[in-house]
């Protein structure tokens, strides 16, 4: 068998080599690329992604004819990355399954336009999924098109009840309408753990309608400006004019999708997830809009709150 890159080389183990000389032999004489996808997809799945990319570095016979892997990792397409999932498509296009082959054909035809590549009445989902493939690789930046393209087929094909809003942003965006969407800013004022810190904490707000929380006690005993230039807080537990108490009973989390432009964005945390998890499922969210726009544009501008300038 392969062995993992990062261990020792085994000495005199005959047999193992034995048997990736027969997966040469058979790699070579074989007329499709699946034998090099299926030994790409359970290197990845046995010995994790690095250990994958290294070992494909180093035997070259494994990957598929036209594919090449670059030496650092930041240039790399991901096009050995998708391997696993076209495996999946692949099967499924030999299978009788009109559901799963229904959202298949639904991708194809969503890139088939996003690549502007002409759609050919009757042609084969096998001959899409290869055009599309072929579009991808002759691209000039295919990076972000083949993450769209990977998170479109993984959807269509590993339905799962975690990941069944974003098929539908995907496929079926009227359905979302006035839905909450992942990774959207929360009312950080409602979940009392965002900002107080002592049992007495209040919120406070000034005339302007900008929060402050007074600590200690929870009653002003000090003066400062505000930004719009009021004073805010107070003396000896009586409050400035216009500086009022404020009861925060009501979770005013917006619904739809209420980012601000990436410019103005910051890198932080949003509930639970640390800011790596936030950009990974940002992607995959922004993959879904994308795609969305090509099955329902009206019903994803009606997710916004500021309608984008270039859609």
């Amino acid at each position: 068998m392969l062995s993992d890159p990062n261990a020792p080389a085994a000495e005199g183990n005959e047999k193992e080599q034995d048997l990736v000389n027969a997966m040469k032999k058979l790699v070579a004489k074989a007329p499709t690329p699946w034998p090099q996808v299926f030994l790409i997809r359970n290197l990845c799945d046995i010995y994790g992604l690095a250990s994958m990319w290294k070992t494909l570095q180093v035997e070259k016979w494994i990957l598929p004819q036209g594919v090449e892997i670059s030496q650092d990792r930041s240039t790399r397409s991901n096009t050995a990355l998708m391997f696993s999932v076209l495996d999946k498509a692949q099967n499924q296009l030999k299978s009788k399954d009109s559901t799963e082959n229904q959202s298949l054909t639904s991708v194809m035809r969503q890139m088939e336009t996003i690549l502007r590549l002409p759609s050919i009445p009757d042609e084969l989902l096998e001959d899409k999924l290869k055009k599309i493939m072929d579009a991808l690789g002759d691209g000039e930046d295919p990076g972000l098109l083949e993450v769209v393209f990977h998170t479109a087929l993984t959807l269509a094909l590993f339905p799962s009840r975690i990941t069944h809003l974003l098929k539908n942003i995907c496929f079926k965006p009227d359905v979302v309408k006035g839905s909450y969407l992942p990774t959207m800013p929360g009312d950080l004022l409602f979940d009392e753990k965002n900002w107080k810190i002592g049992a007495m904490d209040k919120i406070w707000t000034c005339q302007c309608g900008s929060y402050w929380i007074v600590t200690n006690c929870g009653l002003p005993m000090e003066v400062k400006k505000c930004k719009c230039g009021a004073a805010v807080g107070g003396t000896n537990h009586k409050p400035e004019t216009g500086f009022m108490r404020k009861e925060i009973t009501e979770d005013r989390t917006e619904k739809g999708y209420i980012l601000a432009s990436r410019l103005l964005r910051r890198n932080e945390l949003e509930r639970c997830l640390s800011p790596a998890c936030v950009n990974l499922v940002r992607a995959l969210l922004h993959s879904c809009l994308l795609l969305g726009i090509y099955a329902d544009k009206q019903a994803i501008l009606d997710l916004m709150k500021e309608e984008p300038d270039d859609v």
